[in-house]
């Protein structure tokens, strides 16, 4: 599969004229297998390539790892949303760990973890009593 490291054997960006139009599409496109799917009918349909040709296997093996690298990556962004929730819920005890702690050092340390971890939430600073 060509990526942005390894541009692979039909490497269009490289290919093309100086002054060409081109569009690229990314594997975050969760439309973009099926637009590889349609270029690949499109240039058989006139006649470009034949369905064994190199490039339109290349092509629609990008279109297979899109769609697993895309199904990949929304569940990374489930599992870190879900984190991120349990973490707010946790907070609140964290909070009152600090407070109730009498170690400064200790105190500190719970305090940076959780300003931390409402800066990464996007939730306002603790109200200090």
């Amino acid at each position: 599969m060509a990526t942005k490291n390894n541009p692979g054997a039909f490497d269009c960006y490289a290919n093309a004229e100086p002054d060409e139009p081109i569009f690229v599409l990314l594997g975050r496109d969760p439309a973009a297998p099926a637009a590889i799917a349609r270029w690949v009918t499109e240039r058989i349909g006139v006649g470009k390539n034949d369905r064994g040709d190199p490039q339109i296997v290349e092509a629609l093996e990008c279109a297979g790892d899109m769609s697993e690298w895309h199904r990949n990556r929304n569940d990374q962004k489930l599992r870190r949303r879900t984190l991120l929730q349990l973490i707010q819920i946790a907070l609140p005890c964290i909070d009152r760990d600090a407070a109730a702690t009498e170690d400064a050092a200790t105190r500190r340390m719970i305090d940076s973890v959780a300003r931390a971890l409402r800066e990464e939430l996007g939730l306002p600073e603790r109200e200090t009593v």
